[in-house]
């Protein structure tokens, strides 16, 4: 097998109805490099400290475990001036996250956070977590203080589409700007401090590289939007004795110039909800379903943290778009029902395409 994955995350709420701080012990904040200037149809890629979350400590006395960061785009990505060639606002699933680094603390490390490496398409609404419910503590780990840093990076989606967001008059450079809130929540998802953070996306009158876009390449994964993050809820007594199920016909489309793989994995343990509470992955039942062009043997699995293949696909011209959807269900045993909390869990889910 080739040493070859393309990957795309998505993230799955189940729904059950019924400032930077600065105090004498700890302070939050956070930084960026403010200024983007996209000037190819290649996209944009900052630097790997684009943007820098800190925690400062100053007595061994402070201690958070399993706390929180999530991020929110506050306002629609917007001109600052005129028009572009759609009127439209820029899109902001177009714009990724990721997590890069840290400043190489022993007790402040990435890995050791358990947060995601992939990269996070950043919603139009609604927040999204970079980290959840951290596997480390923020303290100074006895120490008399301690300085933590980690850093992420910026990355705008390449493609013809830029085009439309360039301004109509062929001398006209264009200004987005926008602004990122990032909100640390304790244990019991109560706010410790805000962080707004200022953007400034530039694009000149033409862009550069566009004879090396929107070529197909040997693989490639779409996902549907709507993927981006999907909800299932339970409102009545039916839905408890049954379950629920939500479906999303052409939620992938792969081109493949070989036989592929689609496998899934859950990047949390369990379901987790705000207030802590969790509740087992196995609930989960994810089903693909071929469709347009999509041939293949599909597997049911029920989610874990291990990778499971859920689709074997076959192919030989990657010209070809191979259209795959998605059905998730939940079903909840009589065992785990009568001890429910009743709330909202989400757990992150990640999809890998594999070449054969």
């Amino acid at each position: 097998m080739n040493n070859f994955a393309l990957k795309y995350l998505i993230f799955l709420y189940v729904f059950f109805a019924h400032l930077p701080v600065s105090n004498a012990q700890m302070q939050y904040s956070v930084w960026s490099n403010n200024y983007i200037f996209l000037s190819s149809y290649l996209g944009y890629q900052s630097p790997e400290r684009f943007t820098t979350v800190q925690f400062s400590l100053s007595t061994p006395q402070y201690s958070q475990s399993e706390w929180s960061l999530s991020v929110r785009l506050l306002n629609s990505i917007k001109l600052e001036s005129g028009t572009n060639r759609i009127g439209k606002d820029f899109p902001a699933e177009k714009i990724n996250l990721k997590w890069t680094g840290d400043n190489n603390d022993p007790f402040m490390r990435l890995q050791s956070i358990g947060s995601t490496l992939e990269p996070l398409v950043l919603p139009s609404s609604g927040e999204i977590f970079l980290i959840n419910r951290s596997r480390t503590p923020i303290n100074t780990n006895n120490r008399t203080s301690a300085l933590y840093q980690l850093y992420s990076q910026m990355t705008i989606a390449q493609g013809r589409y830029l085009e439309d967001y360039l301004s109509p008059d062929p001398y006209t450079h264009v200004t987005y700007r926008f602004q990122l809130l990032y909100t640390l929540y304790d244990n019991q998802n109560r706010i410790i401090g805000t962080q707004i953070v200022n953007h400034s996306l530039q694009m000149p009158p033409k862009l550069t590289d566009g004879h090396l876009v929107d070529v197909e390449p040997d693989f490639s994964i779409a996902v549907d939007p709507r993927m981006d993050e999907v909800n299932l809820s339970f409102k009545n007594l039916t839905d408890y004795k049954q379950g629920v199920s939500v479906q999303i016909p052409s939620a992938f489309t792969v081109h493949a110039n070989t036989d592929y793989e689609i496998r899934v994995k859950a990047l949390e343990s369990d379901m987790i909800s705000p207030s802590g509470n969790v509740l087992p992955l196995s609930i989960i039942k994810v089903i693909l379903q071929n469709e347009t062009n999509s041939t293949g043997t599909t597997t049911p699995v029920s989610l874990s943290t291990s990778e499971q293949v859920v689709l074997r696909g076959t192919s030989k011209d990657k010209n070809i778009k191979r259209h795959t959807g998605v059905k998730y269900d939940v079903n909840i045993p009589n065992n785990i029902l009568k001890d429910l909390t009743i709330g909202t869990y989400s757990v992150s889910i990640l999809y890998q395409l594999m070449p054969l």
